[in-house]
């Protein structure tokens, strides 16, 4: 992944399950720029960790018979039991509701989007926040007073040197 800001790699940095109780194998993925400051942070699904079949219904968990493979024992009795084993869990699979992920993903995007619409708000805040702080600054470092009596003052200074000039030279 490359930083929006700098184009440079972007690393790992974190992977934490995601909190959303309703839907299992999401994981946030957050990432630091390698170049810059910039952190990323990312829903990922990660199918591998998510169960196949329903987790409440119980699995019947049974102990493979080891098999010789260089002479075949075995093998024309396992053979059949797995045929078996794999016809009735395709047949359990095809009974069960299949899940309408729709109303999720639809609600996932809504969210998303609603933090994407937050984080763009308090982007601008801060910018405007920022700019205001800089123009105090500029208005704190600008001469104090009206600018016509600064030039005012200058020019009384400017006469009054004249002055002084032309008196010294009219008393020598």
């Amino acid at each position: 992944m490359q930083c929006l800001a700098c184009g440079a790699e972007m690393q790992l940095r974190e992977v934490v399950l995601a909190d959303i109780p309703t839907m299992p194998g999401f994981e946030r993925h957050t990432f630091r720029c390698s170049a810059c400051p910039q952190v990323a942070r990312r829903l990922v699904i990660c199918r591998a960790k998510m169960p196949v079949v329903d987790p409440l219904v119980p699995s019947a968990v049974s102990e493979a018979p080891t098999t010789n493979l260089q002479t075949g024992q075995q093998a024309a009795g396992v053979l059949p039991n797995a045929v078996e084993k794999l016809h009735s869990t395709q047949a359990a699979l095809e009974d069960q509701d299949v899940t309408d992920w729709l109303p999720t993903v639809e609600k996932l995007s809504m969210a998303l989007k609603e933090r994407a619409v937050a984080a763009r708000a308090s982007a601008w805040a801060k910018t405007v926040e920022k700019l205001r702080s800089r123009q105090m600054a500029l208005k704190e470092r600008a001469p104090t007073g009206d600018a016509s009596v600064t030039i005012r003052v200058c020019d009384h200074r400017d006469k009054h040197q004249g002055l002084m000039r032309n008196a010294g030279s009219q008393g020598a």
